[in-house]
């Protein structure tokens, strides 16, 4: 009797230590939780959604990296909808960038952004980003410029992850040579970018992708001639081909 006593308080005690065991590795899972990202934005600090046709945007492009530089999502909403959500977002800090596209997915708008938003486990973080007037005007007598730019010929974000540029950047120089303002740096995955207010006359754009700290991951495109007209925008297009991510030193020209 006594023996069958002490063999059943040792199996109560084995099962207890087994049931807090588990407890144990379940506290930490129980104790995560994504959180989700509130986006909601204006145009000309209005949230009157007539703003989206009066500026020809379609839809609007937000783009969310996380604290590496790496992509974490891609959404287009319409324009019109004036607020999206982005569901099951780990906490972390990350960097959202939105630009406004036209009915055929063209840029119309110049980057705003990035913006640092901290997501926090089991709560709802808002950002809203608000598109002036001027992101989408232009001077009169002046011209547009779009550089559009593919990898493999594919516009894929998973192009850019398979050779690790995390941006593209854009230097434009005139007739002489001479750089016109600094470099534009635009995320990879976005494969536009719209310049505006251009003055009409001859210039020259190089494309570089590059990684999350900058390096060059690619080879140079171009330089390539582009001419502006008032009024009027010119599409600059270039692709680069797997050739060009396994280059040296030299730079050397990846554009179409």
């Amino acid at each position: 009797m006594q023996s069958k006593l002490v063999r059943l308080l040792g199996f109560r005690l084995i099962l207890v230590r087994l049931v807090l065991f588990t407890l144990i590795l379940l506290l930490p899972a129980c104790g995560t939780s994504n959180g989700s990202l509130s986006v909601t934005w204006t145009i000309a600090s209005s949230t009157d959604a007539s703003f989206c046709g009066k500026y020809g945007a379609a839809s609007i492009a937000l783009l969310v990296n996380d604290s590496s530089g790496n992509q974490f999502s891609r959404v287009t909403p319409a324009c019109s909808a004036m607020s999206t959500n982005i569901p099951n977002v780990p906490e972390g800090t990350y960097t959202l960038i939105a630009q406004m596209l036209d009915a055929q997915g063209n840029t119309i708008s110049n980057s705003i952004g990035p913006f640092a938003v901290s997501v926090t486990g089991g709560a709802v973080t808002t950002q809203n980003i608000d598109f002036s007037a001027t992101a989408f005007s232009s001077t009169p007598g002046t011209g547009t410029l779009t550089v559009a730019w593919t990898i493999e010929n594919s516009t894929s974000a998973e192009e850019c992850t398979k050779f690790n540029a995390s941006n593209i950047s854009i230097q434009l120089t005139d007739a002489s040579g001479n750089a016109i303002g600094a470099a534009h740096i635009n995320p990879c995955s976005v494969f536009t970018l719209v310049m505006t207010e251009l003055a009409p006359g001859t210039y020259f754009v190089t494309s570089t992708l590059v990684g999350a700290t900058g390096q060059a991951v690619s080879t140079t495109a171009g330089p390539s001639s582009v001419t502006i007209t008032a009024s009027n925008t010119t599409t600059n297009s270039v692709d680069f081909p797997a050739s060009a991510f396994t280059f040296s030193s030299t730079t050397a020209d990846a554009s179409s």
